[in-house]
Parts: C-alpha cells; structure tokens; sequence
C-alpha cells in the first residue's frame, strides 16, 4: 500500500497524520484496522500508564506524522492487543478511527515479546513535596532590657531533583524532570550569662546544619508507601543523633574554654516534607500549630516549674508566674549530662501555620493573644512583627524571636 493509500485508509480524523510512507528501518504494517475493533488481551494485565506520558506520545505522533503499528491477532469480532497498550491510547486520544497493525497468529503471538508499561511498576512519583507552597516569616529582637541577643534561628530549604537532558527514549516514556523538597526551621534561646548565651545558640544551629549537610543522605523520602515506615523511624533516629552530637560539642567546647561553662541552648526545630511534619524540641522554645483559628501548643516545657506542676505538685495555671520557670530541666550543653529530646510527627492540612517562638514571646504574650493576633493576619511577614511588637508592649524583658510559616498544600484527590 503506497503512501496516498494509507492515509485514505486511516479515515477522517487522522488527516495527513501520516505523510511520508514508513522508512526501511520501520516496521511496516499488515493492514489498518477499525481502533473501535481492538480490544486488549484477556492474558496481559491492563496498565496504569501516567496521563501526561500518553498525552505527550500523542503530541509526538502528531507532529512527527508516524505511528508505529500495533501488534494484534485476530479473534471473532476484531482483533486482540499483543502489545502496543500505550500507543493504542495515544491513537485514542488523537481520535483516530483506524491505526496500522501487523496481524500475528496464536502460534507466532506465544512467542511475542510484550511491550513494556511506562515506568511500571517503576513509575515517576508525583512531585507532590514540590507543589506544597509555604509562606515564611522571622524576626527577632534583643527586647527592651538585655544588652544583647542570645536567641538565634534558621530557614532552609531541602532538595534533590532528576532531570532529562539527552535520551534515545521516545518522547513521554521519561519524566522531563523530577523534583522533592522539604523545609526545615529552628530556634536556639541560649543561656551561660556574658557572651556564653549567643556562642551556644550560634553553635548549635551550625553544628546542626553541618551535620545535615555532611550526612551521606539528607533528602528524605516519605511518599512512598513500601518505604515510608523505615523512612518515618529514620528520620527520628536522626534527629536523635544530630541532638546528641551538638550536645557533645557544645560540651567539648566549654572543657575547651572554661570561661564558657554551663552554657547551654534549648533547640526547638521543625522539618516537613509535603505534609508530614516533624517537630524536635528541647528546653522551653515553643512550637504552635494554628489551625482552623485554633492554636495548639505541640511542644511541652522542659523547666523545674513544668515538671512540678506535671507531678501535681502545683496548679497548671501557677506555672507562668513560678520562680522556677526558667530553670531547664533539659538543653544542650549545660550542666546536665543527660538531654530529654522530644520527637513529634503529624500530618499538614491546606492552611496551618506553625509558629516556633523563643520565651521571650511567651513570658510576655498569653496563648490567647498569640492566637488573637494569628486571626488578625493573614500572611506570615505581618504576623511576625505583630508578635514582637507586642511583647515589646507588654514589657520585652527578654530577647523576642519568632518563625512563622503558613502552608498552602493541594489536594491529592
């Protein structure tokens, strides 16, 4: 059949689809059958092959004008698939009413190879970490009565991506490019009087971060399903470790400078990887999570005063004016050899916002002005400077340090 032939044979909706007749090298067709008389095989499963693969095979065939013929058999009523599933949904989608075959027997079909699915059962995950969207904001203060700022604190933004630059492969049968992303935020309030306080908050973020980045693996993982519960116990094993080490080191450091012992941090971090987050906490730096108007205490206060009123021994309510309220139960560095490290983990909805905040904030701002003024604002760059400045209002007898992020996640419907 010459090239005129064959398109008057592949009937209205294919137009000049196929211009050119097929090249030696290509496969020539046994006839061009009906695509309403294909039916796929009852021995081969059906595949799950990605929208967006078959529609950017369509768009080839379209513009290269050539679509390669299936394979098939007959059977009563038409023809049976052998291989050719992908190509047959591009045809599909292009609308054709008759495509190119080459018609094998059952004899010569038990010997066919079958057409691989696209990246099945291998098939390119949803970037859904990448399209989560979040709003940061941070600001920090020395207050109204300390000399210098002891607080410290930190923003990062994670990522590993693949990207196609050269292949033999068809257009569709590879991901363009693939990216995942998780951010990461924490808050350091240090303590040891003259300079001490400042060196130990410092340190710890940058130990920390020197620790993440010199880590043989860093970007997690958590969206799929068969590896998700070993990556979930990894992430805390981690954390754990990273804790422990910054401990370690700020204790190396004040046996290596005497004039700095007993300082100490608390450390108080939060990591999300789409919407999985991960809260880490030690000493009495806060996290909130503000949900639906709702405000949330996630983390719990490692002080003398906390733990006496988780005994019994005084009213929950006496904890914020307590003298013992700033004594830490546990930190990093110090004088305790032995660190409390709190682990949380929870799953994002479209809209929270999660804010971790130093004592300064809370020593002068109730839960329920916090939660006041996250109704009042909408995006985190207002929040931030509304909270400082209103414990500066009210007193700034300490430094002031807020991280403020407001998640946008979409649907996974």
């Amino acid at each position: 059949m010459d090239a005129t032939n064959r398109r008057r044979a592949l009937g209205r909706g294919l137009g000049a689809l196929i211009p050119t007749a097929y090249g030696p090298e290509e496969p020539s067709p046994d006839t061009f059958a009906p695509i309403s008389s294909i039916r796929p095989s009852a021995l081969q499963p059906r595949h799950s092959f990605d929208a967006t693969a078959i529609a950017e095979l369509a768009e080839s065939i379209r513009q290269k004008g050539i679509l390669q013929p299936l394979l098939v058999r007959r059977v009563a009523g038409g023809f049976e698939l052998i291989a050719g599933e992908r190509r047959l949904r591009a045809a599909q989608r292009l609308g054709l009413e008759n495509v190119p075959v080459i018609v094998r027997d059952a004899s010569d079909a038990d010997t066919v190879i079958i057409e691989l699915p696209l990246m099945d059962p291998f098939r390119p995950p949803r970037p859904f970490s990448s399209l989560v969207q979040i709003d940061f904001g941070a600001m920090t203060h020395a207050g109204n009565v300390r000399p210098n700022n002891e607080d410290a604190y930190i923003i990062y933004r994670s990522g590993r991506y693949w990207e196609k630059v050269k292949t033999s492969l068809e257009a569709g049968e590879l991901p363009e490019r693939s990216d995942e992303m998780g951010y990461g935020m924490a808050i350091a309030d240090g303590m040891g009087g003259a300079a001490a306080g400042e060196v130990a908050s410092s340190m710890a973020i940058r130990v920390l971060v020197s620790l993440i980045l010199n880590a043989a693996k860093w970007a997690l993982k958590l969206d799929n399903p068969e590896t998700r519960e070993v990556e979930l116990q990894e992430v805390k094993e981690r954390a754990e470790a990273y804790f422990q080490r910054v401990d370690h080191t700020l204790m190396e450091y004040t046996e290596a400078y005497p004039k700095l012992k007993g300082m100490g941090t608390t450390l108080t971090g939060a990591y999300s990887f789409g919407d999985d987050l991960f809260i880490l906490h030690i000493g009495d730096t806060r996290a909130y999570l503000f949900r639906q108007s709702n405000l949330k205490r996630l983390t719990h206060d490692q002080t003398v005063a906390q733990a006496l009123a988780d005994s019994g021994a005084i009213p929950q309510e006496d904890v914020s004016t307590h003298r013992l309220r700033h004594i830490l139960t546990s930190c990093l560095g110090g004088e305790s050899r032995k660190i409390q490290m709190e682990i949380r983990h929870l799953r994002l909805m479209d809209g929270d916002r999660l804010l971790l905040c130093s004592d300064g904030l809370t020593d002068m701002v109730s839960d329920p002005e916090i939660a006041e003024v996250m109704r009042a604002t909408e995006g985190s760059a207002e929040a931030c400077p509304a909270l400082v400045n209103l414990a500066l209002q009210k007193g700034g007898k300490d430094n002031v340090t807020v991280v403020l992020a407001r998640y946008s996640i979409p649907s996974t419907g």
